[in-house]
């Protein structure tokens, strides 16, 4: 199976700076409250949308609806939020929606130095589905 955000949370860590698959778990309960306390703030919902996919632990599935609602809404305000464009692209390509998912993550690999260690990741993913016709 090709290694993915959600298989692997190291790359997460590196690509959106959480230090743990362990600390995002235990930020979910926190990121819920504040959720409820700054429904509005887009860090907040950012950190929750996270910490949610992270607990949930989907190896190989599509992100939790719930997130990805999260993060199509921080794409709203901030067409270019790294997490949102990776999560939401995710989801996409695993509904069948190639197009879709491809400009996600076109938007997102041209945020990314060349020397990131997620990019490998990004590019991984747009040749797949580029293939897959």
């Amino acid at each position: 199976m090709e290694k993915s955000a959600r298989t692997e949370p190291l790359i997460l860590a590196t690509l959106f700076g959480v230090r743990s698959a362990a600390q995002s778990r235990c930020r979910t309960t926190g990121a819920v409250t504040e959720r409820r306390r700054k429904p509005d703030d887009q860090a907040i919902k950012t950190a929750y949308a996270e910490a949610t996919i992270v607990a949930a632990d989907t190896a190989g599935a599509a992100p939790p609806e719930a997130a990805v609602a999260v993060m199509r809404d921080l794409l709203k305000s901030d067409a270019q939020n790294a997490e949102a464009l990776w999560y939401v692209g995710d989801a996409e390509a695993a509904a069948g929606h190639r197009d879709t998912a491809l400009d996600l993550w076109r938007r997102l690999l041209t945020q990314l130095p060349p020397d990131a260690p997620f990019r490998p990741t990004v590019e991984s993913r747009i040749a797949a589905l580029q293939n897959a016709k």
